[in-house]
């Protein structure tokens, strides 16, 4: 087996242990009653290597603030002024407040929990939400630690991040890969679903993830085989969404003590989130299931709507409690609800995972398989063809060399099958509306693949 050997691990200036960094319900700041957390930022803000050195804020359902500060390395016996500043570590443009200064014992360590006043967060929260970037800065003369906030949130809680996303991490699980590829030695795969929806235009990346495990360093880079669906990357648009799995590795020692980072815009500008993934559940082995199967059965239920010649969307909605691997195998009819279309065949394997009771809509590669009917539009609704596909059609579409045909050879040799016609009885393919019959050689390459079929070629008209 081969295995993802384009990992990379380095130490990063990111929060502290995972332990020491767990969310809590309920926080007490001086001089308050218990209230309940309802928004918490961290980074980390110690020295090099002091992976548990942490500044974590909580915002409170009271509108004031806690800021919980845990640093060592300091200088000994010393007095550090606490700033907020809006802007990053190396480039802080604005003093947003002063807090309480703090007073490092002889080891030169501080732990200590400082008052925010509700003008203060909501300083904070709005310079933080309108991307500007909030950083805290420990200074004792030359002696400084600084840290900039990202988005601490739990699994399954929606997040907005600025004012172009709103990002949930719904859950995440450890995976044993797709057969093909094997994790590193000593590492495992992670994989993480995510929902991202665009509050303005925005864009993605599965290269914008990474895990930080509890010694600080951080697990990213490319694996090869992700996990189906995966989000991949693209550009969303105001109100649209995208969903899917981003797959990474990490050291299988560390699988429970993991931190999911999310650098949006991969860091160019905007804010980290950040999402401890606690014990992590093993992947559901959902059993491979066939379309028809699962349609028969009852547990799934689907809707086509034409797209093209070459396309059909297909909307498949599970109806079961469980998840659900469905195979869609080349030579699967859907036939349309209006008489005068055509009927689409799909031409090429796809697999569609399906969490439980989950919708999905994906695209299918399909050609006619009625050559005299009308093209499909987006208006044209599909079902699947409750007979049976004809034995030569599947013989045909599974054949070895079938996948690799340009689509003219592809659906001329279907319709050779469906519609059986003379040489020069062919419907022309092209574009704008010229179009043309198969080609001699075309004819030719046909006829080599009924042959490796197991189809006579002298049964059809034109091959004959």
């Amino acid at each position: 087996m081969w295995h993802a050997s384009v990992f990379r691990s380095t130490a990063v200036a990111v929060l502290a242990a995972f332990a020491a960094s767990a969310l809590i319900s309920t926080a007490t700041a001086p001089g308050t009653a218990a209230s309940t957390v309802v928004q918490t930022w961290q980074t980390r803000i110690g020295a090099a290597g002091a992976w548990n050195d942490t500044a974590t804020l909580q915002a409170l359902d009271t509108g004031k603030g806690i800021l919980r500060i845990r640093a060592t390395r300091l200088r000994a016996s010393s007095s550090y002024t606490v700033t907020v500043y809006r802007g990053r570590c190396g480039w802080m443009a604005t003093r947003l407040f002063t807090l309480p200064s703090l007073a490092t014992t002889s080891a030169g360590s501080v732990t200590r929990n400082l008052a925010l006043s509700t003008a203060q967060l909501k300083t904070v929260r709005s310079n933080w939400n309108a991307g500007n970037g909030v950083a805290i800065q420990l200074a004792k003369g030359s002696s400084k630690r600084c840290g900039g906030l990202g988005a601490y949130t739990t699994l399954g809680k929606a997040v907005r991040l600025e004012d172009e996303q709103t990002h949930t991490v719904v859950r995440a699980e450890a995976w044993s890969g797709g057969g093909l590829w094997d994790p590193a030695e000593g590492s495992s795969y992670v994989t993480v679903l995510v929902r991202i929806k665009a509050r303005t235009a925005t864009n993605y990346n599965t290269m914008d993830y990474s895990l930080i495990d509890s010694t600080g360093k951080e697990w990213s880079g490319m694996v090869l085989g992700d996990r189906d669906p995966g989000i991949s990357s693209g550009d969303l648009s105001a109100g649209e969404s995208v969903e899917g799995w981003v797959t990474l590795m990490a050291p299988t020692n560390q699988l429970n003590r993991l931190i999911l980072a999310y650098r949006m815009n991969s860091m160019l500008h905007g804010p980290t989130l950040y999402v401890p993934l606690g014990t992590l559940a093993s992947a559901s082995a959902a059993p491979a299931v066939a379309l028809r199967s699962a349609i028969e059965s009852g547990k799934v239920v689907v809707s086509g709507q034409g797209v093209s010649l070459q396309r059909l969307n297909l909307t498949i909605t599970s109806k079961v409690a469980e998840p659900l691997q469905l195979v869609i195998d080349p030579g699967i009819v859907f036939r349309p609800s209006a008489a005068g279309t055509q009927s689409m065949v799909t031409v090429a394997r796809q697999t569609v995972a399906l969490a439980p009771n989950e919708s999905k809509t994906v695209s299918l590669d399909v050609a006619c398989a009625a050559m005299h009917l009308d093209q499909p539009g987006t208006s044209d609704q599909f079902g699947l063809e409750p007979a049976p596909t004809s034995a030569a059609l599947l013989q045909l579409l599974q054949a070895a060399d079938f996948a690799s045909q340009t689509f003219r050879v592809q659906q001329f040799a279907i319709w050779t099958i469906t519609d059986n016609p003379t040489r020069d009885g062919y419907v022309g393919l092209g574009t704008f509306g010229f179009g043309s019959g198969p080609s001699d050689s075309e004819i030719s390459t046909i006829r080599q693949l009924f042959v490796k079929a197991g189809l006579d070629p002298t049964a059809y008209q034109a091959l004959a």
